[in-house]
């Protein structure tokens, strides 16, 4: 029976966000509860009593998941106390989903990777000013690019991952192209998760999408609709192609990324051309980046990486279920 449980447990020190994005659950949970905290925080003693609860019961446990929505909300004194003591008490992989560009700070982080911080998830969304306003995303750019900064500080011991909101009815291809050129100034290496966005249920764009018509078939449009299936498009496959080369250490430099993306190339007819070109040497440029430069090997499929200074290993996971189950000659070769 142990074989068939995961070896991840889930908890949550904190509940909630004091976000509205416009495009996330939290955004409805504002309005049917206006009165309520937004954010509500368990006190060290707690979520390390419950640790070691799992420790005790649940020996199989191999990696913890802090999975909340804005877990850097908490004060550096609360993160300070809780990474000695998960040091000393618990001493397992750790990973935080739903940091927040605003909120990361180094004397944050620091203590966190020295308690055994392998992974982080950040929520970039977009780089385009207009998509950031319509989302009501609560960061600047520069706030991205310090938090991104910060986070490769530790990239031989640290995993980071971005998300990234595509297929957006509202983004034009100025907006995803000024996204393109954000994320290809940011520091290698990282991984970047590319979601296809779905209108949520009585969400602000959900209602936006409603007025405007887009919606046609509720069935079809919301709730049948795959959020890892990004569509088929020249400026989506270069996402992708971006998401291949920055993964292993390398990146697309901002001029490559510019002459892929400026309309006179699409003009000529020289995108699918210079886009499959630099797909095909990924392999290349995948073996000069894992064979020289060492935080790649937080980036590759099920490789298993030391921990704990040498004490202990843990194995890296797949991107995403997307990712695993594309074939991107085919994606690739479609537009």
């Amino acid at each position: 029976m142990m074989k068939q449980c995961s070896v991840t447990y889930q908890t949550f020190p904190t509940r909630g966000c004091p976000y509205k994005c416009t495009y996330c659950i939290n955004n409805i949970y504002h309005e049917m509860y206006p009165h309520q905290k937004p954010i509500r925080k368990r006190s060290v003693d707690n979520i390390i009593g419950e640790l070691l609860e799992v420790k005790s019961k649940l020996p199989f446990i191999e990696l913890i998941l802090f999975n909340d929505d804005a877990f850097f909300l908490m004060s550096v004194d609360e993160i300070k106390e809780l990474s000695k003591r998960y040091k000393e008490r618990i001493g397992l992989p750790l990973y935080i989903t739903g940091a927040t560009p605003n909120t990361l700070t180094k004397e944050k982080l620091s203590p966190l990777v020295d308690a055994g911080l392998i992974e982080i998830r950040l929520g970039l969304q977009s780089a385009a000013e207009n998509t950031k306003i319509l989302y009501k995303r609560p960061h600047s750019n520069r706030q991205v690019e310090n938090a991104v900064r910060i986070v490769n500080e530790y990239r031989d011991q640290l995993k980071a991952s971005y998300d990234i909101i595509l297929d957006s009815p509202w983004d034009t291809d100025e907006d995803l192209t000024d996204t393109l050129m954000f994320l290809s100034k940011l520091p290698t290496p990282l991984q970047l998760t590319m979601y296809s966005m779905v209108l949520y249920p009585e969400t602000d764009v959900y209602k936006k999408a409603m007025k405007e018509g887009l919606i046609k078939d509720d069935l079809n449009d919301v709730y049948r609709k795959y959020f890892l299936g990004p569509s088929s498009t020249h400026l989506n496959k270069l996402f992708l192609l971006l998401r291949d080369y920055a993964s292993v250490g390398i990146g697309i430099s901002p001029i490559i990324m510019f002459i892929l993306t400026h309309k006179i190339t699409r003009k000529l007819y020289l995108h699918k051309f210079l886009r499959n070109v630099i797909r095909a040497l990924l392999p290349f440029f995948r073996y000069i980046g894992q064979s020289t430069i060492p935080s790649t090997r937080l980036y590759k499929f099920r490789n298993v990486v030391k921990f704990g200074g040498g004490k202990a290993t843990y194995q890296t996971n797949a991107l995403n279920e997307f990712d695993m189950n594309m074939d991107l000659n085919d994606f690739h070769s479609q537009v």
